[in-house]
């Protein structure tokens, strides 16, 4: 249980600690630079990840065609929102406002009926 609850709290800080990084990575980069560094230090830790594990990368130009969609829209444009807006915004504004997310969302959810269709 102990390990679980510590599991939990690495999260938490690496979690909650992005946007500080945002904010001090803003002083001397624009927020497209701070999006790149994200993204390609997020890449090579999942490279070494698959390298250290033995898995192998997907084939075939079909699924890095997906891939690179996903990428944009679920980490790339968000990344970049996030620093454009911490420009104007505290980072610990930043972060209760992302935290609200799930908030949003079950919110949007019993609206609309929790439809994938927008009535």
């Amino acid at each position: 249980m102990t390990r679980s609850w510590a599991r939990v709290g690495v999260l938490a800080l690496l979690w909650g600690s992005t946007f500080l990084w945002i904010e001090v990575a803003l002083r001397a980069l624009t927020p497209v630079q701070v999006t790149l560094s994200r993204c390609l230090l997020g890449s090579a830790t999942l490279l070494l990840a698959c390298l250290a594990t033995g898995n192998r990368l997907a084939r075939g130009r079909a699924v890095w065609a997906h891939l690179a969609v996903a990428a944009f829209f679920c980490n790339a444009l968000p990344f970049a929102m996030f620093s454009v807006g911490q420009q104007t915004v505290d980072s610990g504004v930043a972060g209760v406002l992302n935290a609200t997310t799930p908030l949003w969302t079950l919110l949007i959810t019993r609206r609309y009926g929790g439809s994938w269709v927008w009535r």
